[in-house]
């Protein structure tokens, strides 16, 4: 009682709270014509580049919550982990003002986190997760974590049930190892969440306006420039391939559906996205779940896990070399075969089969051992979730994957 006056007349006075996290990683793959990454922005991994790779899975940050006696939360957060450019620059990846105007409300503004997925709030604290690394054919599908913007989360008691629902909105840019960039112009999100007692139950909508830009793109959309005011079937066809590679405020949609299940000590975890795409970008429509199974026996944690993204193919318009010189005949065809490639580099079809056991062997200290065999599938045109490949790499090779990983949590 002799405090509450000290507290009201000090609001501006916060208390802080020091969190960190991290994992310590290495990284075995079995193919040689190209790298298994983390995600689609780290440059190589394990595989083509190293043996082993200590860069695919390894990170540390550090979070500031600075807890204001007004019901208002300033929380910033630093993460450290292997990015487009070969290097381990800090990046902020949090940094935020929150309030609660209302014990169920939260209004949050700043660089917020970027949540498509069920796992996407706590996506860098791989302590937190069952895997070694999220499956990588969901989570790829929107591999931005942060944005500047704002959004409001309210919580609805009901019993024995929670009812979450929230929005959110943003704009950001990510960097790609080849000196592309994507720019997301607006992005909006939707969640409903439902908790009961040891299920959770998701759904999420995404809509992405982006622009992707690359040196590479630019010089095919010059290329294709040439031909667009061809009265005939070449500028049409030009017109309609020039739209789709400058790619220029298309549309990224996704919807997503999550669940888990922990009854007793079994755990069940699986989430579905579909992704659907308009007619001003070349990415193609995706679809991608996984499904884990796993027990807790003590301090052991084993595991099996399926996963597989696969897409359809977006056809692209021909230009014809019929009536045209050698030369120009042979530029029509390398412009053909630029956008066929341009379509094919963002057209995925991948699986994965893994077993894996968590150790918890301290408390904020966990142990991961994990073997995924990986197939990019035989008769697509793509090189699946794998990265950096050589000549030799095609579709329909496969791989292993040994990792093993060190997660803390303080």
């Amino acid at each position: 009682m002799l405090l509450s006056p000290v507290i009201a007349a000090q609001p501006w006075s916060p208390d802080y709270t020091l969190h960190g996290f991290g994992t310590l990683g290495a990284v075995h793959s079995t193919q040689d014509d190209a790298d298994f990454s983390g995600n689609l922005f780290q440059p190589n991994g394990a595989g083509k580049t190293r043996d082993i790779s200590t860069s695919v899975d390894s990170k540390v940050g550090l979070q500031l919550d600075a807890d204001f006696a007004n019901d208002i939360t300033v929380i910033a957060q630093v993460v450290s982990e292997y990015q487009y450019d070969g290097s381990y620059s800090p990046e902020v990846e949090w940094a935020f003002v929150q309030y609660h105007p209302l014990p169920e409300l939260s209004l949050r503004a700043g660089r917020i986190v970027t949540a498509p997925f069920m796992e996407s709030q706590t996506r860098l604290v791989s302590y937190s997760q069952t895997w070694v690394r999220l499956p990588n054919e969901l989570y790829s599908l929107n591999p931005i974590t942060h944005k500047q913007g704002f959004d409001a989360r309210y919580q609805i008691p009901q019993g024995h049930l929670t009812h979450t629902v929230s929005a959110s909105w943003g704009t950001t840019k990510e960097n790609f190892a080849n000196g592309a960039n994507v720019k997301a112009r607006d992005l909006w999100e939707f969640e409903y969440r439902l908790d009961i007692a040891a299920t959770t139950f998701r759904l999420a909508y995404s809509n992405i306006n982006f622009d992707l830009n690359s040196t590479e793109l630019s010089a095919l959309a010059t290329g294709l420039s040439a031909f667009k005011d061809d009265p005939g079937s070449n500028g049409a066809a030009a017109r309609d391939n020039i739209r789709l590679i400058r790619n220029r405020g298309g549309t990224y949609e996704i919807f997503a559906a999550g669940l888990q299940h922990q009854p007793n000590n079994w755990l069940l975890r699986s989430e579905l996205a579909v992704v659907r795409t308009d007619d001003r970008t070349f990415i193609s429509d995706t679809h991608a779940w996984y499904l884990t199974v796993g027990r807790r026996l003590g301090a052991f944690t084993p595991y099996l896990s399926v996963a597989q993204v696969k897409a359809d193919r977006r056809d692209e318009a021909q230009l014809s070399t019929e009536g045209l010189s050698p030369e120009e005949a042979e530029q029509v065809n390398q412009l053909n075969q630029g956008v066929a490639l341009t379509i094919d580099s963002f057209t995925f079809d991948q699986r994965s089969f893994g077993v894996g056991l968590r150790w918890d062997y301290a408390p904020g200290l966990a142990l991961k051992l994990q073997f995924d065999h990986v197939e990019s599938k035989d008769g697509a045109r793509n090189i699946g979730r794998f990265v950096n490949p050589t000549g030799d790499f095609s579709a329909g090779n496969s791989a292993n994957v040994i990792s093993l990983s060190m997660d803390f949590v303080f």
